[in-house]
């Protein structure tokens, strides 16, 4: 994990190490990084790879399953950092929150309370319906597929700001507009925080 951070580091300091350094260095610093991440992947796969042969080993000693039965209902913690520092590592919707601000602060700040409103609401709603609905589903894997579900149904209704793009290219503060990011708000808030 610590290899994927100096990856995307050195991805996302591009232009000042190209400027300090050259090019070269940079792509070299890149390459050296995503090597080692490769290197620390086999490592960690072949090393769950020996782990779960000497289980399977040890129940044939034993002559009996369970261990087997068991060690595939856990879930492994690497697995679930690893989806974790992926699931944040890409940028959140704050872009659209600032083009938001910008276009209603002058002349619809009160616009802009109604919204904060609408998120305080809408994250408590999520809330309850995370709890009534999905809270059963804590447990072994049943968790990383309804984690990866919301994730994918929350970056799908994260699509629904390029039509606030699309509608406010004018720079034009419309009823429409409006109506248009107060819906985009609701269902954004309510599945990103049930994600």
């Amino acid at each position: 994990l610590a290899f994927f951070q100096v990856v995307l580091i050195i991805a996302a300091l591009q232009t000042p190490i190209t400027s300090a350094l050259s090019h070269v260095m940079w792509r070299n610093l890149l390459v050296v990084g995503i090597f080692g991440l490769v290197i620390s992947l086999g490592y960690s796969s072949w090393q769950q790879h020996c782990q779960k042969q000497h289980l399977i080993a040890l129940a044939k000693q034993l002559d009996q399953t369970a261990p087997i039965a068991s060690a595939n209902a856990t879930i492994p913690s690497r697995r679930l950092a690893l989806y974790l520092l992926l699931r944040f590592s890409i940028p959140t919707n704050m872009i659209i929150y600032y083009y938001i601000y910008s276009l209603f602060s002058s002349q619809h700040p009160l616009f802009l309370q109604f919204l904060s409103v609408v998120e305080s609401i809408m994250s408590t709603c999520a809330s309850k319906f995370y709890e009534r609905y999905f809270a059963r589903y804590s447990q072994g894997w049943s968790i990383i597929v309804l984690i990866a579900g919301l994730t994918i149904l929350s970056g799908c209704c994260s699509l629904f700001d390029l039509w606030i793009l699309n509608v406010a290219d004018g720079g034009d503060v419309t009823a429409a507009l409006k109506w248009l990011v107060f819906g985009v708000y609701v269902v954004n808030n309510f599945v990103g925080e049930i994600a």
